[in-house]
């Protein structure tokens, strides 16, 4: 998986890569190839979020903790289709599928049930997409 995150990230020349946080493992070593911060669980949650904020400034690799973000990243996610910021090509159609089939787990609205929605690791990697959006004018 590594080698395979490094070349995407050689090919699109990525200046951020948005990585679930729960794939430690994966995350340290990404972030030890690429000499960044060591133990990101011990960082402030802050900090750790206002680097994905930083435009294509360090640091490269941000690992975004669903446990914590999970609600807001949907919330964003919705509100950015919904105002249009957001347009899914029609060749997307498991992240089409994957939107029209989430389901809610109980009142919460954004709370992603996952036992009954198609394609969650789509979703979530639109999540991931969005998540930096939220600075933007949204």
């Amino acid at each position: 998986m590594v080698r395979i995150l490094n070349k995407l990230i050689q090919k699109y020349n990525a200046c951020k890569v948005f990585i679930n946080g729960s794939a430690s493992s994966l995350c340290h070593e990404l972030l030890h190839q690429y000499g960044e911060y060591g133990r990101y669980e011990s960082l402030d949650p802050e900090v750790l979020n206002r680097f994905k904020y930083t435009e294509c400034r360090s640091p490269l690799i941000v690992p975004v903790m669903f446990s914590k973000e999970h609600l807001e990243m949907m919330k964003l996610t919705q509100n950015c289709i919904s105002k249009g910021i957001l347009k899914i090509h029609p060749s997307f159609e498991e992240v089409i599928i994957s939107l029209k089939s989430a389901q809610n787990k109980g009142n919460d609205p954004y709370a992603l049930d996952k036992s009954k929605s198609a394609y969650h690791d789509t979703l979530d990697a639109l999540r991931l997409a969005v998540s930096a959006l939220k600075g933007s004018d949204h």
